[in-house]
């Protein structure tokens, strides 16, 4: 039996972070919004790459991973887009990313699952982009980040 891991580790990708937020500081409050910051590559922290800032953090293998976050700086609400190196594919029976919907201890399939195999992709890549659909005018921002 594989064992359960309820925390994993991803490298997420900030784009369109002001120049106000390029503190250790700023990266990590944005970062929160996403999971758990845990450190940046060397090229965010030496700021010699301003397109984006690359964040490992640690997330609940069940928690939402957004596309999107907005922030609120100097009064103006800017929208930070998220990129993820790599997404884990969720098992379709119970959402855990440690097995597949095959070997789901969930599934009510009685046929011999071990034989079968799941020809499915094992992640996301990045370049697979979420499609950006603009929130309408005027949507509240529950989750707005004041910095």
């Amino acid at each position: 039996m594989l064992q359960e891991f309820p925390i994993i580790s991803l490298w997420i990708k900030i784009k369109n972070l002001p120049l106000s937020c390029w503190t250790p500081e700023g990266i990590s409050k944005i970062a929160c919004c996403v999971g758990v910051p845990l450190a940046v590559d060397e090229l965010t922290l030496i700021k010699t790459r301003l397109t984006f800032a690359r964040v490992c953090i640690q997330v609940n293998n069940s928690s939402p991973l957004p596309d999107e976050i907005f922030i609120s700086v100097d009064g103006k609400i800017t929208p930070l887009t998220v990129l993820y190196d790599w997404i884990p594919n969720p098992c379709t029976h119970c959402g855990s990313i440690n097995h597949s919907p095959t070997s789901c201890p969930k599934n009510t399939n009685t046929t011999n699952t071990t034989a079968q195999h799941d020809n499915r992709p094992r992640g996301r890549s990045s370049s697979h982009k979420p499609r950006f659909t603009p929130p309408p005018l005027g949507l509240m921002f529950p989750n707005l980040l004041f910095l």
